[in-house]
């Protein structure tokens, strides 16, 4: 196994890791900021909200890093197809059952077929489309350059992401026309998240002026998107969440950002065989913490709560509660994981997981 190897494997899945945390700090936390006026705490909870918001740009990233740039051939489509159907099929009857609909395969799948029956699995549905539409975009990343993925960006981020942004804060004559957008419908910021992964991964090798660029980055949308929220909250106190487009260009570029960041970091570091299995177990049992997250949260709610009265809310719901919640999961699951897998990424992939 080669350094260059090593390092691809340690930074993706420490980057599943911390996004699978994201996840239940955007799902616990929310509430603290939703239920106070503006003061230091909400302006805390926002900031964590925001910063949560970048896990599922970083786990289709992920995915863009991994699974673009070959050709596979059909029966690995469809494989890798079928197990996420089957893991979205299976789960979603422990949570129909869970929420007390009994045992009615009729409606199961009516509800199914019509959407997620839990808020995180709309990231699975998501995720079998891009599943249909990967042989195409394999065959694309294959032939495209350097200079064609920056225009993609350009295109994608630049034009089509921002428009809703300088339309609003901006000027409306700076917004592109709905028929222009939809014209350019194939450049969305999805397609461009999952480009990006594989961008970073296979032609950028960060430096420090990269790097610091980068933070630079990430810190000022921060401030902009704090910022202008309070001034939407100031105009409409009942809706004020313009901002929290997980596709839009403000959050995709902070992921792009943190993504950088995470290869320059660990791209130096050459763990022990030990701390590279263990880092390796943990990002592939993330997609099991995502698919039972929203249940044990939900039977959770009371730990949440005693943690917020015995301390800051933002513990009790942030890293502390989130933090409860991804041991507790953790140790679930530790049963049913292989002892045996290897370290490394060749064969099934593990399938990112999302907010």
């Amino acid at each position: 196994m080669t350094k260059l190897f090593k390092r691809r494997v340690i930074y993706l899945d420490v980057i599943r890791v911390v996004a699978c945390f994201l996840v239940i700090v955007n799902h616990t936390n929310s509430e603290i900021f939703l239920d106070t006026a503006p003061n230091a705490t909400w302006f805390a909870s926002l900031a964590y909200f925001f910063v949560s918001k970048t896990a599922v740009p970083l786990f289709l990233m992920v995915s863009g890093a991994v699974l673009l740039g070959r050709t596979d051939p059909p029966r690995k489509h469809w494989q890798r197809l079928a197990r996420v159907l089957v893991a979205l099929i299976l789960f979603s009857g422990v949570y129909w059952i869970a929420a007390g609909n009994g045992l009615d395969p009729v409606g199961f799948v009516g509800t199914v077929s019509k959407g997620p029956v839990t808020r995180a699995f709309w990231y699975l549905y998501l995720y079998l489309g891009i599943l249909l539409s990967l042989p195409l975009l394999q065959r694309l990343a294959s032939v495209m350059t350097k200079a064609d993925y920056l225009y993609l960006f350009a295109l994608s981020l630049g034009l089509v992401a921002f428009s809703s942004i300088l339309g609003r804060y901006g000027s409306a004559v700076l917004a592109l026309p709905d028929q222009m957008l939809n014209g350019m419908s194939l450049f969305s910021s999805v397609v461009s998240v999952l480009f990006a992964g594989y961008y970073i991964e296979t032609w950028l090798e960060p430096n420090r002026t990269c790097v610091v660029c980068a933070l630079v980055l990430y810190l000022g949308l921060l401030a902009f998107q704090l910022g202008m929220t309070y001034q939407e909250y100031l105009a409409n106190p009942g809706s004020y969440l313009f901002l929290d487009d997980r596709f839009g260009a403000p959050i995709v570029l902070q992921a792009m950002a943190l993504f950088v960041v995470a290869k320059y970091a660990l791209g130096r570091v050459e763990p022990a065989p030990a701390a590279q299995s263990f880092i390796t177990t943990l990002g592939v049992g993330s997609f099991g913490v995502y698919l039972v997250s929203d249940l044990v949260i939900a039977h959770t709610e009371g730990v949440f709560e005693l943690l917020s009265h015995a301390m800051h809310p933002l513990g009790g719901r942030g890293p502390v509660g989130a933090g409860g919640g991804c041991h507790r999961l953790r140790r679930k699951l530790a049963p049913l994981e292989d002892s045996g897998r290897p370290t490394h990424s060749v064969g099934p992939e593990p399938v990112p997981r999302p907010s």
